[in-house]
């Protein structure tokens, strides 16, 4: 007979361009883990097609899934619950995933778990693996400040979680507040809060962090992904130094209509800092809109307001900026890296002519 927490669970995954299945037990110990990639397919067409990717999940999703429960030793009879991503992604891509995930659920009789792979993303790591979590921070941290960089300490949820955030934040500023080098972002992203309840989740965290480090920058984000800095315009925080607020940005989705509010808002006095923009569709994907990206690196350089880019990351995705065989350490020549990360990097030089004038 099972023990209590002896569960295993069967999690399918069908989003984008990679079809990929696992064995989970007890929700720690991952007993499997089978991922077939498109990248090589994808390549010949600039970015994922999503009939391509459809069509390729139907192909492999269920030897994936045998070979998941294969690697695991069990068959569908030791499965106590199926997994499946439900979005967001590719409407078609995911079809796949949620209709064989039901299947198996229905024939099995077995409870059906829909997961938000953005929030399994964040569930997954600090709050869910703090030590896991901590390991990876650290050596970043300290390599920054070795190097003399700054880097962004990000509290990176949709939702708040005030009291887990307090503890981490303070945690942070006891060890690395001494360090100029360090900005903290206490909220990247909010999506459906007020600006009232931003304000409320701010103040406390900030008061947190100011008991330990009086003076690093802080940043703040506004609701609806960084966008709502009228908002903010219209009732900033009160009584903090060096406090600043985020905008984040797509070009290829977010236009002239954003850099007036953001307009408005620096007019009236507000600190931007710019902690994620890119320079295609806000799903980090679609074609790269250089034209409007242009514009909007023109306008926050006559603002001098830091922008920083995403991403350095080897995903098959428009907003990765590296090809997937290009090594972790570094040391890459112009064929691994990707138009959104030649493009990046044309605008760092061109702005900082005074560092890269020997590197052309």
């Amino acid at each position: 007979m099972k023990e209590i927490r002896d569960i295993n669970i069967l999690a399918i995954e069908s989003s984008c361009d990679e079809t990929a299945a696992a064995v989970i037990h007890n929700g720690r110990e991952v007993r499997s883990n089978v991922i077939s990639s498109q990248i090589e397919l994808h390549k010949l067409y600039g970015g994922v097609v999503p009939e391509i990717a459809s069509r390729k999940h139907i192909e492999k999703i269920n030897q994936v899934i045998e070979e998941a429960l294969k690697e695991a030793n069990v068959t569908l009879d030791d499965i106590d619950a199926i997994g499946v991503t439900y979005g967001p992604g590719l409407v078609g891509a995911l079809l796949v995933g949620v209709a064989e995930a039901k299947a198996i659920a229905y024939a099995k009789n077995l409870p059906l778990v829909g997961v938000h792979h953005i929030e399994g993303h964040i569930s997954a790591n600090y709050i869910e693996n703090p030590e896991f979590a901590l390991k990876c921070m650290n050596k970043v941290i300290k390599a920054a400040i070795k190097n003399d960089l700054y880097i962004i300490i990000d509290w990176h949820t949709y939702y708040p979680q005030k009291e887990e955030a307090k503890a981490f934040f303070s945690m942070m500023a006891q060890k690395y507040g001494k360090y100029p080098h360090i900005i903290y972002e206490i909220y990247n992203e909010p999506m459906e809060d007020s600006w009232e309840s931003v304000k409320e989740y701010a103040t406390d965290i900030i008061s947190e962090i100011r008991k330990y480090d009086p003076d690093n920058i802080i940043l703040v984000g506004s609701p609806h992904w960084d966008q709502d800095l009228h908002l903010v315009a219209e009732s900033p925080l009160k009584g903090f130094n060096n406090i600043m607020y985020t905008l984040h940005f797509y070009a290829a989705t977010h236009k002239q209509e954003l850099r007036d509010r953001a307009e408005a808002a620096w007019e009236k006095g507000i600190p931007i800092f710019v902690s994620e923009c890119a320079g295609m569709e806000c799903t980090g994907d679609g074609p790269l809109d250089i034209p409007e990206w242009t514009r909007w690196v023109e306008w926050l350089e006559s603002k001098k307001i830091s922008w920083v880019n995403w991403s350095i990351s080897d995903k098959n995705e428009t907003c990765s900026m590296i090809l997937p065989r290009a090594n972790k350490n570094g040391g890459w020549d112009e064929s691994l890296i990707k138009p959104a990360g030649r493009q990046s990097r044309k605008f760092i030089r061109q702005y900082n002519s005074h560092i890269y004038k020997n590197k052309e």
